[in-house]
């Protein structure tokens, strides 16, 4: 009698589980997953992430990620990703930077990196209450053109980044107008790219930086982003205290296709800003999805034959 009482009692057990359904149901098993994912070493987002050399950092997000954007040199870091899932593996030392998320709901994080000799986490899940705006079309193809209409989550937490920063037209064709007077030592040449830099501007309390970009290869270039930093000028380790990453104020990029022999004009504008002599701007162009990088430096003495316009 025991033994059919059991069996009933399972099979009444199972029977019930097989029946969870519905939101309620779901959001229990959510949370399941997370205590889950809390006790085995996963972490809420920090104000850094720290990076450590010989592990790689899994960074989870709530929706699939669409776009990666890093404020760095893509030789610090080995970058992968798998739906909503972030790889990230520090390959060398490198100064705190940040990186630029977007996800197919077009919301966008930004994370702050650095390095570490020891993390205790591996792992971290972020909030869908971390996010910095969120846009209201979908992320834009290449060769589409971009709208205005950003909304911000939350207004207070908005941070001017290059996808949140909208051209003015006018402002931008005033610079297209200007003759270029940089001609040497303003630029480089490799894997069938280049890009130079045309001229420097100031304009009220802004300077502007003016590049040509041309592909030579006959494969597209899918362009990413211009990063800017100033360096000390000197040999060896390179710490957090000798590169001060510039966030643009605003910036013109007409397209973020290249095709085959085209090239292309972009422009970046700058709150005011100047560096000594033992220093130099460094200009980073880094590639979507690719590994044509190139970076090249602008000296303090080509840095002050900026012209007001």
């Amino acid at each position: 009698m025991r033994g059919a009482h059991a069996k009933k009692h399972m099979y009444h057990s199972s029977t019930t589980k097989r029946s969870f359904s519905g939101p309620a149901c779901r959001n229990k098993n959510v949370a399941i997953v997370f205590v889950c994912l809390s006790i085995s070493g996963y972490g809420a987002k920090p104000e850094q992430i720290p990076l450590q050399q010989n592990k790689v950092c899994q960074i989870i997000f709530p929706d699939k990620i669409a776009k990666i954007r890093g404020g760095f040199n893509p030789n610090y870091f080995a970058l992968d990703k798998y739906d909503n899932i972030l790889y990230i593996q520090r390959l060398t030392d490198f100064p705190n930077t940040n990186l630029s998320i977007i996800t197919d709901d077009t919301s966008c994080y930004m994370l702050d990196l650095c390095y570490t000799e020891k993390s205790e986490k591996n792992a971290y899940i972020i909030d869908i209450a971390d996010r910095i705006y969120v846009n209201e079309q979908k992320p834009l193809e290449p060769g589409q053109e971009s709208s205005p209409s950003l909304r911000s989550q939350p207004a207070e937490d908005k941070t001017p980044t290059q996808a949140a920063v909208l051209p003015e037209t006018g402002e931008y064709e005033s610079i297209l107008k200007q003759r270029d007077f940089i001609v040497a030592q303003n630029g480089v040449a490799d894997k069938a790219m280049e890009v130079f830099l045309k001229g420097i501007y100031t304009r009220d309390n802004y300077v502007y930086f003016k590049l040509d970009i041309t592909n030579n290869s006959e494969l597209p270039y899918t362009y990413n982003y211009c990063g800017f930093a100033i360096v000390t000028k000197k040999k060896g380790r390179m710490t957090s205290f000798d590169r001060t990453d510039l966030s643009p104020a605003g910036s013109y990029v007409p397209a973020h296709t290249i095709e085959y022999k085209k090239t292309m004009t972009v422009i970046y504008k700058f709150d005011k800003f100047n560096f000594s002599n033992d220093r130099v701007l460094l200009i980073e162009m880094v590639e979507d999805n690719g590994e044509r990088g190139l970076f090249f430096r602008v000296t303090s003495s080509t840095f002050l034959k900026a012209r007001k316009i």
